[in-house]
């Protein structure tokens, strides 16, 4: 056989190998589970504004608890949300990437500073959480 032939081959060979891992580093959400995904969404949507500062700080933290769920059936591990939102941040619109990394700080000083959370606050976290994980799960 011709050396080009084998130059060729070993191409394709490669080409074909990128795709694959491409392909299996994303895994795809069933439709059922998107349906329970955008379900539990608008359950947390329903307890914000209720004008209860405990509502409003539970709705952050299941916002951040649905996200990295999200995050592990993407990526296909079980990674906290913070490694996942590394490894997703070439994925992600850069302003929505800092907007999520900022509602992900907010989440930790409620569970580790127990702070109040307002329902302005609570409204706004549940805008950026929704708009990525819909995001994710498209």
């Amino acid at each position: 056989m011709d050396s080009s032939l084998y130059v060729i081959i070993l191409v394709l060979v490669i080409i074909l190998a990128l795709f694959l891992f491409a392909a299996s580093s994303s895994k795809s959400i069933s439709k059922r589970r998107r349906t329970e995904i955008l379900n539990q969404l608008n359950d947390i949507k329903n307890n914000i504004g209720l004008d209860i500062n405990s509502a409003n700080r539970d709705s952050v933290v299941r916002l951040d608890s649905l996200l990295s769920k999200v995050l592990q059936v993407v990526k296909g591990n079980k990674l906290s949300c913070g490694e996942n939102l590394k490894l997703i941040k070439n994925r992600v619109k850069k302003d929505l990437y800092n907007d999520i990394w900022e509602y992900h700080k907010l989440r930790n000083r409620i569970v580790h500073e127990n702070i109040d959370v307002t329902a302005e606050e609570a409204k706004s976290a549940y805008s950026v959480y929704y708009k990525l994980i819909t995001t994710l799960i498209e």
